[in-house]
């Protein structure tokens, strides 16, 4: 006898943890179908020097209290730079303001701030917030921490406030504004294999994808100089902005937009896992001792992905 099944309303399966979605791969063409329905659409945290000021009672009710604040900030920037915007006919850009305006419009932000983060935060300490500079997608605002003696808690953060939450031409969406930067750093922090801080990259902290902000290491004269510079053209990652608009600032690249995946981009993880590992060596010595090993592995017909394993040495042997 034959069974008719009758179609059923279902639940689609959304990522619940992009974490683990975004460190996997690049260049995701479908945001808009899974980032807004996600349950928590943030990766990574607020700066350890913030949490740490927390203390360790309720620490996680401050860290989520304070991720909320960096939202209503960004919110109330967005709002006020549109504001603007449709006030006045020639503003394009919060500098349009004039020097006294720019200042006072600082200050209001930092009190507001200061205002909303007031209960978590050690009497005397205050954020102040800064106008910097804006892209094709955001504007940029230089977060400073101070103590109660006015010195410097943290070295400086640049808050990104997207423009809207994720409105872009369709060809650009993969590789530009909010969801694919936040893609790119989660990607990128995980791939680099040591401290961000070290490579040619500004350290990544948060990227809240609903409430449209990241929250990078602001390039200025006192970064952490880069020591070990990620190769990732090698892993076939291409950025198109670098010469245009994207140029690094003290040696460092501040932006997560416009890297996107070329033909040659490893696309399997453990292909990638193995070619990095060959990468990354820290010496000649190293890298004998990884590919000796390396080579065990492939000479025993029981290991597990023997093919990837040795795709990995070859691209690595044509890199090299």
């Amino acid at each position: 006898m034959q069974i008719k099944i009758s179609p059923t309303d279902y639940e689609r399966c959304y990522p619940s943890r992009l974490k683990k979605f975004f460190k996997s791969n690049l260049n995701y063409q479908t945001y808009d179908t899974f980032v807004p329905k996600s349950k928590r659409a943030v990766v990574g945290n607020v700066p350890s020097e913030i949490i740490t000021l927390f203390g360790k009672e309720n620490k996680a009710e401050k860290i989520k209290n304070f991720q909320s604040a960096l939202a209503d900030l960004s919110e109330y920037l967005r709002t006020s730079f549109y504001r603007y915007k449709y006030s006045r006919a020639e503003f394009e850009d919060f500098k349009h303001l004039l020097p006294v305006e720019l200042k006072d419009f600082e200050n209001n932000v930092s009190e507001l701030f200061n205002k909303r983060v007031g209960d978590i935060m050690p009497q005397g300490y205050k954020f102040y917030v800064h106008y910097t500079d804006r892209g094709a997608f955001k504007n940029v605002f230089r977060l400073s921490l101070y103590d109660e003696s006015f010195q410097k808690v943290m070295h400086d953060k640049a808050l990104q406030v997207f423009f809207k939450p994720n409105i872009i031409y369709e060809n650009l969406k993969c590789k530009h504004n909010n969801y694919a930067e936040a893609n790119f750093w989660t990607f990128i922090k995980n791939f680099i294999g040591h401290r961000m801080d070290k490579s040619q990259f500004t350290r990544h902290y948060i990227s809240d994808m609903k409430s449209a902000y990241a929250l990078t290491e602001f390039a200025d004269n006192s970064i952490y100089p880069t020591s070990s510079i990620l190769p990732y053209s090698k892993y076939g990652i291409y950025c198109c902005d670098l010469g245009r608009f994207n140029a690094p600032i003290r040696g460092k690249l501040f932006d997560g937009g416009g890297f996107e995946k070329t033909k040659d981009f490893i696309e399997d993880k453990v292909t990638r896992k193995y070619f990095k590992k060959l990468v990354n060596a820290n010496s000649e010595k190293d890298l004998q001792n990884r590919l000796n090993s390396i080579q065990k592995e492939i000479d025993n017909p029981k290991t597990p992905h023997r093919d990837k394993i040795i795709q990995a040495l070859n691209l690595f042997k044509f890199w090299k």
